[in-house]
């Protein structure tokens, strides 16, 4: 039985960017691998739709690509290094990825407001800029080189942004519902 709180799923949904924005290998496989993320952050999400019902939305979405995320998974597992003829599939899961994320933030933000979280204001500027970094990174190009290194670690700043700011709005959310 889960006893899950809107501050625990601020958690959740922390825990579940670092599973998105970091990768931890061991040979080929992924140790935090994004289907996990999206599990953290639906669970998350179940929570919370009872504060902000549009979230509820998400679930099916979200299901969507923590599916798609574990085949990835599991074709590099196995050692399919190369997708070639998932070029159709990849790209809806981009447009599929960046609207989730997009009406995550804005569910969270509509949250906050609500709760008067001082952590309002960053919630808007995260929704930009995870649009901007799920869109660069879902074009279809081999990232390789000092851009490819630049986009890791923006990568790894915001996850960890994003953890920080979610982690501190929970410490908050204890005391008010």
């Amino acid at each position: 039985m889960r006893h899950n709180t809107p501050a625990l799923a601020m958690g959740e949904i922390g825990i579940g960017y670092l599973f998105l924005c970091l990768s931890v290998k061991f040979l080929v496989l992924d140790l935090l691998p994004n289907w996990g993320g999206y599990l953290l952050i639906l669970l998350a999400v179940q929570t919370l739709s009872s504060l902000v019902p549009t979230l509820k939305s998400l679930l099916p979405w979200g299901a969507m690509l923590g599916a798609w995320e574990g085949v990835l998974w599991l074709l590099m597992a196995f050692g399919k290094a190369t997708f070639s003829g998932l070029i159709l599939p990849e790209l809806l899961a981009n447009v599929l990825e960046i609207y989730f994320h997009f009406h995550l933030f804005t569910g969270l933000a509509e949250m906050f407001v609500q709760a008067g979280l001082p952590q309002q204001k960053a919630i808007p500027w995260m929704r930009t800029v995870c649009t901007i970094l799920f869109t660069v990174t879902s074009f279809p190009v081999i990232w390789e080189g000092p851009f490819a290194g630049i986009l890791h670690i923006a990568c790894v700043v915001v996850g960890l942004w994003i953890c920080a700011v979610l982690f501190s709005a929970g410490k908050q959310m204890r005391n008010r519902f």
